[in-house]
């Protein structure tokens, strides 16, 4: 008979321990996709928009192709890291379920 109401709490806390430290390592890893990218959107918006960094870099508008600047910098740079964020998540989703 006798039920020891200690060790079920901390046997319930070890297991919501554990169910927390895996949440915060998935948290930790979609902080890193997200920032991964967000650095792809910072790298296009300079490339597709090279006037930022040729007033650094005199030389940077003359090593940009003409065809990536068409359309800018801002609609590529929240696009494309967008797009990677997605198919990252749903990478990771599917080899979580493996």
């Amino acid at each position: 008979g006798r039920v020891d109401v200690g060790a079920a709490r901390m046997a319930a806390g070890s297991a919501s321990g554990a169910r927390a430290g895996a949440a915060q390592a998935r948290s930790a890893a979609w902080k890193a996709k997200a920032v991964a990218a967000w650095l792809v959107g910072v790298v296009i918006y300079h490339v597709t928009n090279p006037a930022t960094l040729a007033s650094f870099l005199p030389s940077w508008a003359k090593i940009v192709p003409q065809n990536l600047t068409l359309i800018g910098g801002s609609i590529p740079s929240f696009v494309l890291p967008f797009a990677i964020y997605v198919v990252l998540g749903l990478f990771s989703h599917r080899s979580q379920e493996v």
